[in-house]
């Protein structure tokens, strides 16, 4: 059984919870690949964020543009929505 075969609500709870876990994968490795025994806290998190803002500005991305989008993609992951491409 695959996952697309899994009931809707378990599927949506365990592609976001893989979606959650990336994050904290990136939070790790700006943390520098280790934190103690409880996990970094909201400055780590907003650091980060900030540091993409960096270098979206580097790339010559918009930023706004790149909240706009994210924004999108979160309501339509938690809503469900099945499709790979999400377009304002």
């Amino acid at each position: 059984m695959s996952v697309d075969d899994w009931p809707r609500d378990v599927r949506v709870q365990y592609r976001n919870d893989r979606r959650a876990a990336d994050a904290k994968a990136a939070v790790l490795l700006h943390e520098g690949g280790q934190w103690g025994s409880s996990p970094p806290g909201l400055e780590s998190i907003y650091d980060l964020v900030a540091n993409l803002h960096h270098l979206a500005d580097q790339w010559g991305m918009q930023w706004e543009e790149i909240l706009d989008r994210a924004s999108h993609h979160y309501e339509s992951e938690v809503r469900g929505d099945e499709f790979s491409r999400m377009e304002p």
